[in-house]
């Protein structure tokens, strides 16, 4: 028999405390050792706190497997959970099922990602993702080349390209075009700006596109 098993390694502590408690009983009916009396109930109260124990581990491995899901932790295997028998290896297998699907999301949205920064690179329009604190979330090569600059990580500092610029983004209206002079690499530049806002996860961003 698997000494593993969940529900044999609860059973036989079950019937060792049944046990003692009967013995216990029957020694106090039946018997004046006072000894064996506080024998039996000193057993008895390691038995109880060794059954409590044991149980306790139990489910701290499940939240273990559950919080390691939530924080995308993929090491853990299923058998942590399987090995406690079989009234656990249905639940091992589906949490077996659900760290493959993890994993299966996470590469896609690795390759999807890849192919949408390969693709911003690509363009010629310059594009600033701008977040509601003035973090610049993303600067394409475009940008960096209109901007002469190798990365910029705040919209304020944009007034190091041009003074105005900071300004420019921050009050652009969303889904209107308008005509900018901007000074970018000691020159003045006509641009036509675009500006578009979207929600994500509950933030709100704002692209910015510059083009010639």
């Amino acid at each position: 028999m698997e000494f593993n098993n969940f529900r044999f390694n609860v059973a036989w502590r079950v019937l060792a405390l049944l046990a003692n408690v009967f013995a216990l009983v029957w020694g106090y009916l039946r018997t004046d050792w006072q000894v064996t009396l506080l024998v039996s109930a000193a057993v008895l109260v390691l038995q109880s706190s060794e059954l409590v124990h044991y149980l306790e581990t139990c489910n701290r491995q499940f939240a273990d497997f559950l919080d390691a899901i939530s924080a995308r932790d993929f090491s853990l295997s299923h058998q942590q959970i399987a090995h406690k028998g079989k009234s656990f290896e249905a639940l091992g297998k589906a949490f077996n099922r659900i760290t493959q699907a993890m994993r299966r999301l996470n590469s896609e949205r690795a390759v999807q990602h890849q192919l949408l920064e390969a693709t911003l690179e690509h363009i010629s329009i310059a594009l600033l993702c701008i977040d509601a604190s003035g973090k610049i979330i993303l600067m394409n090569q475009a940008a960096k080349r209109l901007f002469d600059v190798p990365s910029i990580h705040h919209a304020f500092t944009l007034a190091k390209v041009d003074a105005q610029l900071p300004a420019l983004v921050r009050d652009a209206m969303a889904g209107e075009s308008q005509l900018v002079s901007l000074t970018c690499g000691g020159q003045a530049q006509p641009l036509s700006m675009f500006t578009t806002k979207f929600e994500l996860l509950g933030d709100t961003y704002s692209l910015v596109s510059l083009q010639n």
